[in-house]
């Protein structure tokens, strides 16, 4: 049985998937048929695949893990280096970065 191809888009990617498999289009198309549908056979629920990870990483903290604090969280990210200040701009206050060896406090990035 042929495959007649009508939308120029779908032509276009078949061709270029066949180009990059080195195969011809009947093929490529059969693999991409294959794998999405392998794709959709295989979903699973956000909150499925977010408990596992949870999973996965309580299991590498052990049981000797603890609760990480902010300031922790913080150095992670690189925050460590900056510290809130407030200013007082007319006739609201606003907060800003500043680095902490930053004599001047003039605001970061």
């Amino acid at each position: 049985m042929g495959i007649s191809i009508r939308d120029p888009e779908v032509g276009e990617l078949a061709r270029k998937l066949a180009e990059l498999r080195k195969t011809n289009m009947t093929e490529a198309i059969a693999f991409a048929l294959r794998n999405e549908l392998k794709r959709e056979r295989d979903k699973r629920p956000l909150e499925e695949r977010l408990e596992e990870l949870a999973q996965e990483a309580a299991a590498m903290a052990g049981p000797s893990g603890h609760v990480m604090t902010k300031d922790e969280i913080d150095e992670l990210w690189g925050l460590h280096r900056y510290v809130r200040v407030q200013c007082n701009s007319g006739n609201r206050d606003r907060s800003r970065r500043v680095h902490r060896s930053d004599p001047d406090g003039e605001p970061v990035g």
